[in-house]
């Protein structure tokens, strides 16, 4: 019989006391019957891989991506650079737009 070392935080510490309580059964007990109950619902859920979950997405020719994983960070930046460029001219047409509405306005 095998021994492990099992860390539960907060919220299952307490769980795990209230079903001892509950059941007066032994922490081992509480665990085996646990994983018991675990099995068939884990069995017909199956296990998807990050791939298989891939595989099913529909991304079309070439997927989303605008650039392959190896030049993510350089794509980073430029597309952020451009998104920066673009805010401030909207921001220069925007103050261009509200210096000519003040000259139209009476004063």
């Amino acid at each position: 019989m095998a021994a492990h070392t099992v860390r539960l935080d907060d919220d299952a510490e307490r769980t795990l006391v209230r079903l001892r309580k509950l059941t007066d059964l032994s922490i081992s007990e509480v665990l085996k019957r646990g994983l018991g109950a675990y099995e068939p619902l884990a069995s017909s859920e199956g296990h998807a891989r990050p791939c298989d979950i891939y595989a099913r997405l529909e991304l079309g020719a070439g997927g989303w991506s605008i650039a392959p994983a190896w030049d993510a960070k350089r794509v980073v930046r430029r597309a952020t650079r451009r998104e920066q460029v673009g805010k401030a001219l909207v921001f220069h047409e925007c103050r261009t737009l509200l210096i000519r509405l003040k000259r139209l306005l009476p004063q």
